[in-house]
């Protein structure tokens, strides 16, 4: 394979919205203290699986912003508060 400085990719900035920690810090510690997200989720009760890894934010809408806020799926909505939190992060 043959590498083109054009296309080169630099990490600098990191953001994270977990169930293991909600900021860099706490998913590192909880990442290496082997810590488990799982918990039970009344919304499952009575499935085959009761559990689940969820990011409990409340305020996706408040971090988000705007107009947008209230179309936006969670999932999109914790993706653009990790983006925001990667470039702030990498000083941008």
């Amino acid at each position: 394979m043959v590498r083109d400085a054009r296309t080169a990719t630099v990490v600098t900035g990191l953001g994270v919205v977990t169930p293991v920690g909600d900021d860099e810090r706490a998913f590192w510690a909880g990442l290496c203290a082997g810590r488990s997200a799982a918990r039970r989720c009344e919304e499952l009760a009575g499935l085959p699986a009761d559990f689940a890894c969820r990011a409990d934010r409340t305020d996706l809408d408040e971090a988000v912003g705007g107009r947008a806020g209230w179309r936006m799926a969670r999932f999109a909505k914790m993706a653009l508060v990790a983006a925001r939190r990667a470039v702030a992060d990498a000083g941008l």
